[in-house]
């Protein structure tokens, strides 16, 4: 194994032991040491790649948005109708809904970065570029006369919304989705937005 890929695996793995970690115990009370333990490896090698546990964690986050921006990016390539491509989303988000590491990742790290400022300023920026994908795809549909253009701001919020709460719903199980749930969502949020596309 060269240099390169013998790092590039060592990174992955700190990554992964910290993402089960966080996860596990919370961001706040996982310490470095705890992490190169996990992975079997020293602190001075854990902070070869990471400058401290901040920098780790907003390498999981990018990680796992640049993950979600392929995926959105592939749906509009695969689905050119809105409904579809919404489907899906929301399918994704259903899936994602059942690993209860992501959600409890999730719910750790808002708690995590009401202390930490400079995180919070680059997740912004991270979830700007993911909006920016699916704002496009929108704006798109407005050129093509399938969405009115003032109903751009209500159909993104909306979308947004639906997300959120469905990921929020699962973590608490206080409510279970049935499995026509995202194609009936979908359905609503366009009806909602007026949107002159198919309607399945």
């Amino acid at each position: 194994m060269q240099k390169q890929d013998a790092e590039k695996s060592t990174r992955e793995k700190i990554i992964n032991c910290a993402f089960d970690l966080f996860a596990r115990k919370g961001i706040e009370k996982t310490s470095m040491r705890e992490i190169a333990q996990d992975a079997g490896l020293t602190k001075p090698v854990i902070y070869y790649y990471f400058k401290d546990k901040d920098e780790l964690c907003f390498e999981i986050i990018r990680n796992f948005i640049e993950m979600n921006e392929r995926k959105i990016l592939e749906f509009t390539k695969e689905n050119p109708e809105l409904d579809k491509f919404l489907e899906n989303i929301f399918v994704d988000c259903l899936h994602k809904a059942k690993d209860k590491k992501i959600l409890c990742f999730v719910m750790h790290l808002h708690s995590y970065i009401s202390g930490h400022p400079e995180i919070k300023n680059e997740l912004k920026k991270l979830i700007s570029h993911r909006s920016g994908i699916l704002e496009g795809f929108l704006k798109q549909k407005i050129k093509e006369g399938r969405l009115a253009e003032n109903m751009f701001d209500t159909a993104v919020h909306i979308i947004f919304a639906n997300t959120l709460y469905m990921m929020h719903a699962a973590k608490e199980h206080s409510i279970k989705f049935k499995d026509d749930h995202p194609k009936e969502m979908a359905k609503a949020i366009l009806r909602a937005v007026c949107y002159k596309g198919e309607s399945r």
